[in-house]
Formats: structure tokens, C-alpha cells, sequence
């Protein structure tokens, strides 16, 4: 599946919860489970080591989704909704996953150059 369809299926997803809600209907507990599975089973590949990330033996420093929000300026879910739509990658499973500080340097690289234009 390509990055755009998973985009699309990610958005659709997010727009069913909201319309779910908006009705007054139950949404499953399960869907935000389901749409980070379906991006991590998407995932880009991974960049090599010359392209910013930490040399062999080095310690890239994670942050938790909270310490995410601060910097960016966004909440706790928006950063969630980041994840689920690919923007930031993580590292660990459940409810250990964190973001390198290199991944949050890069997406604001990105919003900045995207505002710039």
C-alpha cells in the first residue's frame, strides 16, 4: 500500500471517530490501535546513519508524547494523531513507544520550511 492510501485510510478513519461522536455513537477503544498498526506495518524505510541519526554508540535522546507536545506547542492527541498519520516515527511498542528528539528536529524543519512557502 503506498503512503498516500494510508494517508487517506488514516484521515477516513479520524473523520468516522469524529462523526461517531458528533452522533452520539460508541467509538471502539480499539481504533486509534488500529490506525498506528496500519502505519507501522507501512512504514518508510528507515534512513541510514550518514543522514542525521546518532553514530554507532551514541544515545539518541526519546521523548515521551507529553515532552513532544511541549516543544511543538501541541497536545498529548495531536502528537498521537502525528504518529498515526506518519509524521513523527517512534521506537518501542505499546505503551513504551517514544520519538527521537531527532524526529521531532526534522518535522519542525519540515512545518517551518512548509509555512515558508
Amino acid at each position: 500500500m503506498s503512503p498516500e492510501a494510508i494517508r487517506h485510510l488514516v484521515r477516513a478513519l479520524e473523520r468516522h471517530r469524529r462523526w461517531c461522536r458528533t452522533n452520539g455513537l460508541t467509538v471502539p477503544t480499539e481504533l486509534d490501535d488500529v490506525v498506528a498498526h496500519v502505519v507501522s506495518c507501512q512504514r518508510l524505510p528507515q534512513r541510514d546513519s550518514a543522514a542525521g541519526s546518532p553514530e554507532h554508540g551514541d544515545v539518541e535522546q526519546l521523548l515521551d508524547y507529553d515532552d513532544v507536545g511541549k516543544l511543538i506547542k501541541k497536545s498529548c492527541r495531536t502528537v498521537s494523531r502525528l504518529v498515526a498519520l506518519g509524521e513523527l516515527r517512534t521506537v518501542g511498542r505499546g505503551s513504551g513507544q517514544r520519538i527521537p528528539l531527532s524526529e521531532v528536529q526534522a518535522y519542525i524543519a519540515r512545518r517551518l520550511e512548509a509555512d515558508a512557502s
